[in-house]
């Protein structure tokens, strides 16, 4: 028996289909997506209706605004304005000496004045020359906000925001405790790099 069926319209799924549509004389193939391909999409879709509620509305949602008022509550506060005063009593007092002696070493003050502040890239913090004064208040605000020098050379990056105002005054505190008893006990002379800026000796 003879199949008289028209299969002219019947498409070859083993043949690429030309669509008829075209643009700027462009037309495209209508073929059929890999299965992984779309197998990804429709995970895609799912996993999207998962993460918009779980962001949203689950448990641990935490919107925009509230990961903004997260932010603002942990960020460090203004330096602390302490009187000169204030600031000499915080450099006798060992705990506060020890935790400025951990931001030192723990905060990469060590890559530009050494491991033992004689001096690198940046000044010797050991001996009676200081660039930029050698009272607590202007350590603190040398360490808080920074400097750029004038003639150029290596700058001072600030740390007011990246740590509290009370490791901030303690790095200072730390620092004047080791000027002092390099410079004050038996005599003894700094070492390392030469000396930069103005003779300002820390006699407090």
């Amino acid at each position: 028996m003879t199949d008289n069926t028209d299969n002219t319209n019947t498409p070859d799924p083993n043949k690429a289909i030309l669509r008829a549509h075209s643009f700027d004389g462009i037309q495209e193939y209508d073929n059929v997506l890999p299965m992984w391909m779309l197998y990804i999409f429709y995970i895609s879709i799912a996993w999207s209706g998962w993460y918009f509620y779980n962001y949203h509305f689950g448990d641990g949602a935490v919107g925009p605004r509230d990961l903004y008022a997260q932010q603002a509550l942990n960020k460090p506060a203004e330096v602390a304005i302490l009187s000169e005063d204030e600031l000499r009593a915080l450099s006798t007092q060992d705990d506060i000496i020890a935790m400025g002696k951990e931001e030192y070493t723990g905060k990469g003050c060590i890559a530009c004045h050494g491991a033992d502040a004689s001096g690198s890239v940046g000044p010797n913090l050991l001996d009676d020359f200081w660039k930029y004064g050698s009272n607590m208040t202007d350590i603190v605000d040398t360490i808080a906000n920074g400097r750029v020098p004038a003639a150029g050379g290596a700058a001072m990056p600030a740390h007011k925001g990246k740590i509290s105002p009370k490791r901030i005054n303690a790095t200072a505190a730390f620092l004047v405790s080791i000027n002092r008893a390099t410079t004050k006990t038996d005599g003894k002379a700094p070492t390392g790099k030469a000396p930069e800026g103005e003779k300002q000796p820390i006699t407090y």
